[in-house]
């Protein structure tokens, strides 16, 4: 049986509009991008993860710049410590297919796709699990964890689990 996922987009879900660029101080590739993302953003998908029991996969477009060990230490560095177990199939550069070619592979118990961007309106697979954050609000949010959670929770029910 697999597991609980949370597909994590970076721009727009660990950062937004309002969140500072990155700091031109830090000479250590890792660091210097992770200043562009938000630890405040970032503990809220560790909760989520937390509590939700879920791994990470990630689906951001920055998994085509960053190998998977880069991508775990961008993510520890922002303050993320729940297990990342992947990133989506880099072949299928479009979202939506990265995604569901992931999902047939890993067979997740449920998951959530959190992401910016509506890649998935026309993916029936996808219905209920996306939460959309928001770049102008600064991406994740506490509501954004709560549906996300609730999204989880409404998987595993519909699966006989808790």
């Amino acid at each position: 049986m697999g597991e609980v996922i949370v597909y994590l987009d970076f721009d727009g879900v660990l950062n937004g509009r309002a969140t500072r660029g990155p700091d031109p101080m830090r000479d250590d590739p890792i660091a210097l991008a992770a200043s562009a993302l938000s630890p405040q953003r970032a503990r809220l998908v560790d909760r989520l993860c937390h509590e939700a029991g879920a791994s990470i996969v990630v689906h951001s477009s920055w998994r085509l710049s960053w190998t998977y060990t880069e991508l775990v230490a961008l993510l520890r560095e922002v303050g993320i410590m729940a297990p990342i177990i992947g990133v989506a199939p880099v072949h299928a550069v479009a979202r939506d297919l990265a995604i569901s070619a992931d999902i047939a592979a890993r067979k997740p118990r449920a998951y959530v796709i959190l992401d910016d961007e509506d890649w998935f309106r026309y993916d029936p697979w996808a219905e209920d699990r996306v939460i959309t954050t928001n770049w102008d609000r600064g991406g994740i949010t506490d509501q954004d964890v709560e549906d996300a959670l609730q999204a989880i929770r409404d998987q595993l029910d519909a699966r006989g689990e808790e």
